[in-house]
């Protein structure tokens, strides 16, 4: 699996931004579809896209994903990005089949160009009930815990790492589902 940021505009207006990203996707998605990689689109919440992405709203990026209708192509569900927004809930039916990845990280408050990127529980996410009602809508893609920032580099790979399992594990139980292979 390969996650994709669209990039920024740089300068083009929005509608040629999405031609380029479609060119793009137009050459990698054949090559990935041939060695057997997903290519995940990753949009970007407003906040903390500015110069990494013009797609920064899911809708936006699951019309994208759904109309370049390749095998090869789908979505990278960021939570720390989107899990906030009540919208995300009512799209859920819609965005599991598209979505190849859900990546983790706790926050508080809207994302923003800081990126701190926190441990389940340690923020205001509910993400035990987010992972819930993706599984429960048929989500049976990867998870990926995308832990990073200050307050996490004080605690230490090893720490991370036993934390992270602490609350997969707590989830795999409530679903009954494995989580992190």
């Amino acid at each position: 699996m390969l996650v994709v940021h669209s990039g920024c505009r740089g300068g083009h207006t929005i509608s040629h931004a999405h031609r380029l990203l479609a060119d793009a996707f137009n050459t990698l998605a054949p090559e990935a579809a041939a060695r057997g990689v997903t290519l995940a689109l990753k949009p970007m919440h407003p906040a903390a896209a500015a110069g990494c992405g013009f797609l920064t709203h899911l809708s936006d990026a699951m019309e994208w994903v759904d109309r370049f209708d390749h095998s090869s192509v789908r979505l990278s569900l960021d939570l720390w990005q989107f899990g906030h927004d009540p919208a995300t809930h009512s799209l859920l039916p819609d965005l599991v089949p598209l979505t190849a990845i859900v990546q983790l990280a706790d926050c508080c408050g809207l994302p923003s160009a800081d990126r701190e990127r926190l441990l389940p529980g340690q923020g205001t996410l509910r993400l035990g009930p987010l992972v819930t009602s993706l599984v429960e809508h048929g989500y049976t893609g990867d998870f990926e815990f995308e832990i990073m920032g200050e307050a996490v580099e004080s605690l230490g790979y090893e720490e991370v790492l036993r934390q992270a399992r602490l609350a997969s594990d707590a989830w795999t139980r409530r679903l009954r589902v494995p989580l992190l292979k």
